[in-house]
């Protein structure tokens, strides 16, 4: 069956047919078919292990398909290293952040295309303007003087998108985007994305917050196990529905609560917590059998917290009670 079976041939930007990877042990994709329409936002789905990294290693050129072949804008696409996807229009903003944290947001921004005055010397002025149209973009009110290590993972974050949109760039692949944003930084990574699709940018969208897909996807592709198990359009499609296709049952089957498990004494007791001397106090309970669920914006101190409560961090004061000893 045709790759391009959804779309008509003349949009079609990006095409998969048969498309395996093998590693020792292990077959990462098989035999994998699809194609993604031209300004399209494309979502790709599927458990951890079921092809999603694989797939965009392909693309980036950093691994080269052991079967099948690939084709971008009706070309044959064959990319031997990153740099050569680069050149072909396809970007790809991975979730581990790539940027040199020695220098300075604009110097990242601009790395590869830093402009220069007489004698190759930079450009600085040139610099540091382009660097604020590009963090004005996104959303990000920081001065482009500074150094990336002083950033935040989110404003890193930002930074990583920022820098994809200085290319002129045919397909970006975002994966796991929204991971570190707070819900105002994710509405504008969604202008931006409605933005680019307008220009005929064609996005493919990789994440684990299903909610979200829906609001800015086209259509969905869902891996499981390294093969394809259905292109579908999002329209008519509910939570549920993706679920099953990604787990091959009801996700009811799996998880199943018992409501008649009654939690027993605490286990854990944390009383005022406290990690510095401007953080507030934290207290909670714990109870055996219970599972506590710990929620917050992105800064609120959440990693903190727990990273004081296991002795990673020192904390300031509290007690802290397993089973009712210290």
């Amino acid at each position: 069956m045709s790759a391009i079976q959804d779309c008509c041939m003349d949009d079609v930007v990006l095409s998969l047919e048969g498309v395996g990877k093998i590693f020792p042990g292990v077959v990462a994709l098989s035999d994998v078919s699809l194609s993604i329409a031209r300004g399209e936002t494309h979502i790709v789905l599927g458990e951890n292990g079921a092809g999603k990294s694989t797939l965009i290693k392909l693309l980036a050129g950093i691994y080269q398909p052991d079967s099948g072949t690939i084709a971008f804008n009706g070309q044959p696409y064959q990319p031997k290293t990153p740099h050569d996807a680069q050149l072909s229009g396809i970007r790809i903003v991975h979730q581990e952040l790539n940027l040199l944290p020695y220098l300075s947001i604009a110097e990242n921004l601009m790395l590869e295309n830093l402009p220069r005055r007489a004698f190759g010397i930079v450009d600085r002025k040139a610099l540091n303007r382009r660097a604020v149209a590009l963090l004005k973009e996104v959303g990000l009110d920081v001065d482009p003087r500074t150094r990336v290590e002083a950033l935040g993972v989110a404003q890193m974050q930002l930074v990583e998108i920022a820098k994809a949109l200085s290319y002129d760039s045919k397909l970006l692949v975002l994966d796991e985007p929204t991971a570190t944003l707070t819900p105002p930084e994710i509405g504008r990574l969604f202008a931006i994305i409605k933005r680019l699709k307008a220009r005929g940018v064609t996005i493919i969208y990789i994440s684990h917050r299903l909610h979200e897909v829906f609001e800015i996807g086209d259509r969905v592709t869902i891996l499981r196990n390294g093969r394809l198990v259905a292109t579908r359009d999002l329209h008519g499609l509910s939570v549920p529905d993706v679920v099953r296709m990604m787990i091959g049952r009801d996700i009811a089957d799996e998880f199943g609560f018992d409501a008649s498990i009654v939690p027993g004494k605490v286990a854990l007791s944390v009383t005022n917590l406290k990690r510095s001397a401007v953080t507030p106090e934290i207290s909670f309970n714990v109870r055996h059998g219970e599972i506590l669920g710990v929620a917050g914006l992105v800064g609120s101190g959440r990693t903190e917290a727990m990273r004081a409560l296991f002795g990673a961090d020192p904390r300031l004061d509290g007690v802290v009670e397993i089973d009712g000893k210290p």
